[in-house]
């Protein structure tokens, strides 16, 4: 899958973890020691094209219930009023890291 982004992206390409359970990436170790796996699968499924790895964006039980019972109400037919978590839980570690995120998905200097 690494191999066919990079090949139709062809530029810039960057790799992201997404709803990593945040037991995962809590702690400098742990963290460091993941992303050196990614890093390296990343450099053994396509060469020698670099891929950057950015880090993760964490979730946790809370977050994906909320998640859940949003979908549930829409499957029952009910109105679903997503939340936007961020907003609603700003200090929320899937919220912390996304504002971390954000100047360097769009290359902006911290």
């Amino acid at each position: 899958m690494i191999a066919g982004l990079y090949k139709q992206l062809k530029n810039r390409t960057l790799g992201l973890g997404n709803l990593i359970p945040k037991r995962i990436v809590l702690g400098k170790k742990k963290k460091v020691e993941n992303q050196k796996r990614i890093e390296n699968r990343f450099a053994q499924d396509i060469g020698d094209k670099v891929v950057d790895f950015l880090g993760w964006i964490p979730t946790d039980s809370e977050l994906q219930y909320i998640e859940f019972e949003e979908a549930a109400k829409t499957l029952r037919g009910k109105e679903s009023s997503r939340v936007i978590y961020t907003l609603d839980q700003p200090d929320h570690i899937f919220s912390t890291t996304l504002i971390d995120l954000i100047p360097i998905l769009f290359g902006e200097s911290s």
